[in-house]
């Protein structure tokens, strides 16, 4: 219904008063993140990917900021009471970009119906082409849009990582803002612990300012949240519970490993980086010639985030006046969506993260990794766990009685990851070559934008 016949499912719950239901209600609070909508949204962000279907066939409503920060390259106007204009890409990379002006509902966050403007019904969309100027009107108010095609010398591979001392250090924010709760805590003390982690816990007063100081010098970037949009990246909660988990290397392992994780603070205002903040932040990697950045995307359908952080990286460099010395970074997401509805199905997500730096521990490259989740087939949580705990030396006869109880007789199957690469064969000329677009736009004869994109 939702792909085919979305105006059956809305009158649907319109005659059935069920509007309440599908609005997105999302808090810190416990609950928020199971209604419905929650459910269409991660399915109609999957849709809009992978089909050639235009706006006004989807009348279902989507979360307006999830819309916003996943799709919009220029947004014009912040007040709801009146057109906005949006200039976005909803379609494949290379069949251009799309004008849309619309009336916003301002009493909810949805874009869940479009508003006759200046005549055109619902909704007026344009596939804009590159070297060209568009007159048009949004509200009434006149404007022009001149998009120029691009092309600055490509960037070189990134350069192998060395790390800079014995450890490798991972940087994890988690944006799962009202799934972190005693339980799923308690469950991730007791693993890391079991994994031969040492841990210790502060507060964070200010996670932005941490995750961007920090990001200057890590060598790995796990972003972990729901429908993440690197070009308005979720790091959780303005204070932070801040976890630093040490482990010295052992076996075949080159390296120690050590973690430091920002878990969100309850009823704590939920905080984002902008790609201004993330590139400011790359240009001080860059200064001080650092290693290229590894970033793990650990959320659904992440896959839309690699050319941002393309983008990302051409900022930092075009900021820093420097030349490319093969920094830009590396970038593994997944092609799918995962469940979330329990602690351990969100627990089970942390098999990804042991693998990765069990992985670059042993001196293993992101490439190395992207091989090994493409053909790594995951089963059973308690499963998976036994194994990786044998690993640690733990017989099975000890493990499984504390692995049942540590997940209090819970289990879940755990998703093949479905990775998707910045540098595979699929996505490396996106990556390498910076081509983009530069937007002008006047309002009333006056210049009042001017940004490109990649």
């Amino acid at each position: 219904l939702i792909s085919h016949q979305p105006q059956k499912l809305s009158q649907y719950i319109e005659d059935k008063s069920l509007q309440d239901h599908f609005k997105d209600t999302n808090t810190n609070t416990e609950g928020s993140r199971i209604e419905p909508i929650d459910l269409i949204s991660n399915m109609l962000v999957k849709l809009r990917s992978e089909e050639e279907r235009d706006i006004e066939e989807r009348e279902l409503s989507i979360s307006y900021k999830d819309f916003i920060k996943k799709y919009v390259d220029i947004k014009i106007n912040d007040n709801q009471e009146q057109p906005s204009l949006l200039i976005h890409n909803r379609r494949k990379k290379d069949e251009g970009l799309f004008l849309e002006c619309y009336n916003l509902q301002a009493s909810d966050d949805f874009i869940s119906s479009f508003t006759s403007i200046d005549g055109i019904s619902k909704i007026e969309a344009r596939l804009l082409a590159d070297d060209t100027q568009y007159d048009f009107s949004c509200g009434q108010i006149p404007y022009a849009l001149s998009i120029k095609r691009q092309s600055k010398p490509s960037v070189i591979k990134p350069k192998e990582i060395l790390l800079k001392d014995s450890y490798l250090d991972v940087l994890l924010p988690f944006a799962l803002t009202m799934e972190v709760n005693d339980l799923f805590k308690n469950m991730a003390d007791k693993y890391f612990t079991l994994l031969g982690f040492k841990i210790e816990k502060s507060k964070v007063s200010d996670s932005s300012e941490f995750v961007l100081e920090e990001m200057k010098s890590t060598d790995v970037f796990i972003p972990v949240g729901h429908a993440l949009a690197s070009r308005n990246l979720e790091i959780g909660t303005r204070k932070s519970e801040l976890w630093v988990l040490t482990r010295e290397a052992t076996g075949n392992e080159k390296y120690g490993v050590r973690i430091k994780i920002l878990l969100p603070e309850k009823s704590e205002e939920s905080v984002s980086l902008s790609v201004e903040d993330l590139s400011q932040s790359y240009e001080e990697r860059l200064l001080n010639d650092q290693n290229p950045l590894f970033v793990f995307l650990q959320t659904c359908h992440g896959e839309g985030n690699l050319p941002i952080w393309s983008l990302i990286y051409n900022q930092a460099m075009g900021n820093a006046k420097v030349e490319d010395k093969g920094l830009i970074p590396y970038v593994i997401a997944s092609k799918r969506g995962f469940a979330t509805s329990s602690n351990v199905e969100i627990a089970g997500s942390v098999l990804y993260l042991t693998d990765l730096f069990n992985s670059l521990a042993q001196g293993k490259s992101p490439t190395d990794f992207f091989n090994y989740l493409k053909s790594r087939k995951y089963g059973k949580f308690s499963d998976e766990l036994v194994k990786t705990f044998s690993e640690r030396g733990f017989p099975s006869l000890i493990a499984k009685p504390m692995i049942k109880k540590m997940l209090a007789g819970e289990d879940s199957n755990v998703p093949n990851f479905e990775p998707a690469y910045n540098l595979s064969e699929e996505n490396i000329e996106m990556t390498l070559n910076r081509t983009g677009r530069q937007f002008t736009i006047t309002r009333n004869g006056k210049e009042i934008i001017s940004s490109e994109t990649y």
